[in-house]
């Protein structure tokens, strides 16, 4: 119960440092008028992301903006080359590794045991998304 006490508390608190007019007369209005209330953590949720991008958002745009603006002149197959290239790399990476490293702890070393198999099936599925879907 103190754990719930301390979340409600610190919304709360968010909430007063991030009211504004707007606010404070939509609390108003939804006391009188006995309209359903916002619950108090959406409220804090979008106070905090109103912050974040009042504060944080023109510096970040100020450094983004122009990999945005490079990025969107590279055509789609060079950035799905490189997305395959990341995948292959780690596909490659994990079979550089010793089998003793990859047998550690395990009882035998029967295939079904080597960790790198298993990589490669799971990295297989990604790969196959981006070659359908990246078009």
């Amino acid at each position: 119960m103190a754990n719930g006490y301390c979340v409600v508390r610190t919304a709360e608190a968010l909430l007063f440092l991030a009211a504004t007019p707007e606010t404070v007369a939509r609390q108003a209005v939804s006391q009188d008028d006995s309209q359903p209330r916002t619950p108090l953590i959406v409220e804090a949720v979008e106070a905090l992301s109103r912050w974040l991008a009042e504060h944080l958002g023109p510096p970040l745009h100020t450094l983004h903006h122009p990999i945005d603006v490079w990025l969107g002149q590279v055509p789609m197959w060079v950035a799905m080359v490189c997305c395959m290239g990341l995948f292959a790399a780690a596909v490659l990476w994990v079979w550089t590794l010793k089998r003793s490293f990859i047998f550690r702890g395990a009882p035998d070393q029967a295939w079904w045991r080597d960790l790198r198999i298993w990589a490669t099936v799971v990295v297989l599925p990604y790969i196959l998304i981006y070659l359908l879907l990246g078009r």
